[in-house]
């Protein structure tokens, strides 16, 4: 993600020859997609309101997931690059499944609509 107040992939505190400090929640990702590249960063594992790291200057940038981009334009921010393609997965218990199913299969077919309203 870059920031639109035009610091690029700086935070307004570093240095511009210091090496750019990116949060994440999966660092392993960020790790393998940097090191593709040939690009060395400092990687900062964050859980949640990720988008608030380069807003503090605690990173020059995030890696993140992004669904509609929202809460990206919310905080002044735009997805520069796309990592990979991900999917949402439901996945049950079998057990549960087969002794819970009169309460599981209400959420399963709510996940069921929603999916072909959207697909």
């Amino acid at each position: 993600m870059e920031n639109r107040t035009g610091h690029g992939f700086r935070a307004p505190n570093r240095k511009p020859w210091s090496v750019p400090y990116y949060c994440a929640k999966y660092l392993e990702t960020a790790r393998e997609h940097f090191a593709k590249k040939g690009v060395h960063v400092d990687l900062i594992k964050l859980y949640g309101s990720m988008e608030l790291a380069p807003l503090v200057g605690l990173a020059d940038a995030i890696v993140d997931l992004v669904s509609s981009g929202g809460t990206l334009k919310a905080n002044n921010l735009v997805a520069v690059e796309e990592i990979m393609q991900i999917s949402s997965r439901l996945v049950v218990n079998q057990a549960a499944l087969k002794l819970k199913r009169a309460g599981i299969q209400p959420i399963l077919d709510t996940f069921a609509e929603t999916v072909a309203k959207a697909g």
